[in-house]
C-alpha cells in the first residue's frame, strides 16, 4: 500500500512520509482508555513525544479511531499528532453493543419453547459466546456508556480530523446484460440479502455493517 498512487501528482505514502508505523493492541478485553495510554507510551519511546517537530498522521480504522481520539483529546495527543484520519469509527456508538443482550433475550424465548426460535438455538448460543468474549470494549461502544460521555463532551481537538464513512445501501449490483429477470433477482438477493437483513433488524439506518453512517460522522463540537 505504500506505493499506491494517491493523487494526480503521483504521490504515494512512501513519497509523502519518511516512516510508516503500525500499532498492534488487544481490542476485546482492554479498556479503550488503557489502549490510548499504551499508544502514548509507545510513541514516546520512539521519540514522538510532546512537540516532537515532525508531521505525524494517524490513519485509524473502526475502534482504532476511538483509541486515537481519546489519546488526542484526553492524553495530550494534540501535542503529538498533526492529523487524524478515521475510517468507519463508531464516534457515537454501534448497535452491535446491544447484540449480546438481544441474543440473551432470544435464547430465553427459545429455551422456553418458542417454535420459531428453537431451530436457531445453537446459532444464538454461538453468537452470545462470540460477543461475550468482547464484552469490555463492546459495552464501552454503547452510545450511552460513560466512555462516550467523556469522549464526546465537545472539546476541540485542536488538529484536523478526516472522517471516511461507508454505506452498504449504495453498493451497486452489476448484472450480466443478457441475464433474465429471474437470474437478476437471484443475483440481487445473493448480494444484498445480508446487508438488507442487517438494515431491517439491527441498524434501520445507512451503515457500513459495523456502524451507522450517522455515528461515524457525529463528533460533538
Amino acid at each position: 500500500c505504500t506505493q499506491t498512487v494517491l493523487n494526480e501528482s503521483g504521490d504515494t505514502l512512501s513519497k509523502k512520509y519518511e516512516l510508516l508505523l503500525t500499532f498492534d493492541y488487544e481490542n476485546l478485553n482492554t479498556k479503550i482508555e488503557d489502549t490510548a495510554r499504551l499508544l502514548k507510551n509507545k510513541l514516546s519511546q520512539i521519540g514522538l513525544g510532546d512537540n516532537h517537530g515532525k508531521q505525524f498522521t494517524i490513519i485509524a480504522h473502526s475502534m482504532g479511531g476511538l483509541v486515537s481520539r481519546y489519546f488526542i483529546e484526553n492524553e495530550g495527543g494534540d501535542k503529538v499528532v498533526t492529523k487524524l484520519i478515521m475510517l468507519g469509527t463508531p464516534n457515537n456508538g454501534t448497535p452491535w453493543a446491544d447484540v449480546r443482550d438481544m441474543a440473551e433475550t432470544l435464547i430465553t424465548y427459545a429455551i422456553n419453547g418458542s417454535v420459531v426460535l428453537k431451530p436457531w438455538l445453537f446459532v444464538l448460543s454461538l453468537l452470545r459466546k462470540t460477543v461475550k468474549n468482547a464484552q469490555i470494549t463492546l459495552k464501552q461502544m454503547d452510545k450511552e456508556s460513560d466512555f462516550y460521555k467523556v469522549l464526546n463532551q465537545g472539546s476541540d481537538p485542536g488538529i484536523s480530523y478526516v472522517i471516511i464513512a461507508g454505506n452498504t445501501q449504495t453498493i451497486l449490483i452489476r448484472y450480466d446484460e443478457t441475464a433474465g429477470l429471474i437470474k437478476r433477482l437471484f443475483t440481487r438477493i445473493k448480494k444484498k440479502f445480508f446487508y438488507n437483513t442487517l438494515d431491517t433488524i439491527l441498524f434501520k439506518k445507512p451503515n457500513d455493517i459495523a456502524v451507522t453512517v450517522e455515528s461515524i460522522t457525529s463528533i460533538t463540537g
